[in-house]
């Protein structure tokens, strides 16, 4: 009976990568993507995200570009590098505070599908996570 009783568990629509050094934003944005369904990692840096990229498969990678050991865009690089011998590609969505034009271009030169500024419009990030997935 007690099984009945449980709520329903949501599944899960993907498993993304979330690379984030600041360690609020990795709560907050966590707590939005498993909101919306997603089994989440985190990495803290770029070097871990390569890393973590090369360990397993992700649906996608929400990015973000200014970090320590080594930033958004060459851990971006090195990921695309990697995936070459692959028929697919992992999206990558930069997620930054900064929103200048030339560091959106920057962003898509490395590799990255997408770009996104903080704070995280939920609406948004669902919508463009939702075009790649």
């Amino acid at each position: 009976l007690s099984k009945f009783l449980k709520p329903k568990e949501k599944k899960k629509k993907g498993k993304i990568l979330l690379v984030e050094d600041n360690k609020l934003n990795q709560i907050l944005t966590k707590k939005v993507l498993g909101k919306l369904s997603f089994d989440i990692d985190i990495a803290n840096n770029g070097q871990e995200a390569v890393d973590m990229a090369f360990a397993q498969k992700y649906n996608l990678i929400l990015m973000d570009l200014h970090m320590p050991i080594m930033d958004g865009i060459d851990a971006a690089k090195n990921i695309r590098k990697s995936e070459k011998s692959l028929s697919n590609e992992v999206p990558i969505i930069a997620l930054t505070g900064a929103a200048l034009n030339n560091e959106k271009k920057t962003c898509l030169d490395a590799g990255m599908n997408d770009y996104l500024t903080k704070p995280i419009d939920v609406k948004l990030l669902e919508k463009t996570i939702n075009i790649y997935l």
